[in-house]
């Protein structure tokens, strides 16, 4: 069974690729979008990389993994329907823009998986779309659209993709890589908006969520020192903490 994987290096898309890579009746087309607009660019490739090399070579794999496909998001086909249907989505749900490639991308590999996970407090604009405007059905063990329960608009960005975590939250996912025995292959994710020396920053709301979910071992002792600090910041302000947050930068 072939399935398309869109890995971004992060902790949802690399779950399902370890939770794939378990089966032996399944083949892994995994695929990366080079989207220049995003500065963790080459962060994410040379995670990706490293990544894919320690799945292929773990004795555990199962499953066949074919090379990285990578593919530039100025090389995806126009599709001016979807594009429309985005922007009047947009218009009332804030959504990021890498759902409007990746529709026009999944009309040439349709039923690429996204790692979009269950809400755990968080807003998710991916989501919030799909509950206003839409419905999901279960499809080998997964969810995908449907369209006959979904608005046009929504048809057109999510009727190409699946969606095989969306039932599953942070903490069930974790529970699960713990079970397995991948919890050092997941430390070699990214996650971070803003990475301090190449490392998790400890601050970034992805950092900030890791910490909150009981993760804490994805970041660096000095990370989890400076989310505290900065934690505490937060809740007390004050001359003292901003004292101790630029001793902690100067030291760290």
């Amino acid at each position: 069974m072939k399935k398309y994987v869109l890995w971004t290096g992060g902790w949802d898309s690399t779950y399902r690729m370890v939770e794939l890579s378990r089966r032996d009746d399944i083949e892994i087309y995994p695929i990366y979008i080079r989207d220049h607009t995003r500065p963790s660019l080459q962060i994410e490739i040379n995670t990706v990389e490293k990544l894919y090399k320690q799945l292929v070579e773990d004795k555990r794999t199962k499953a066949k993994i074919n090379p990285l496909t990578y593919i530039e998001d100025c090389d995806i086909p126009e599709n001016i329907e979807i594009t429309t249907a985005y922007q009047r989505i947009k218009e009332k749900i804030k959504i990021g823009s890498q759902y409007e490639y990746i529709a026009r991308l999944a009309i040439s590999y349709p039923g690429i998986e996204l790692g979009i996970e269950k809400p755990n407090g968080e807003f998710s604009g991916c989501v919030e779309v799909i509950n206003q405007f839409g419905r999901l059905k279960e499809c080998d063990g997964g969810y995908v659209l449907d369209l006959e329960k979904s608005s046009k608009d929504c048809n057109m960005l999510f009727e190409n993709v699946a969606f095989p975590i969306i039932n599953l939250t942070e903490i069930e996912m974790l529970e699960n890589i713990k079970n397995w025995g991948y919890i050092e292959f997941m430390k070699g994710i990214h996650f971070c908006y803003t990475p301090h020396r190449n490392y998790p920053c400890g601050i970034c709301r992805p950092c900030q969520q890791k910490m909150e979910c009981g993760m804490e071992m994805l970041l660096p002792k000095r990370a989890q020192i400076r989310y505290k600090i900065y934690s505490w910041r937060v809740a007390n302000g004050g001359i003292l903490s901003r004292i101790i947050w630029k001793l902690t930068n100067i030291f760290s």
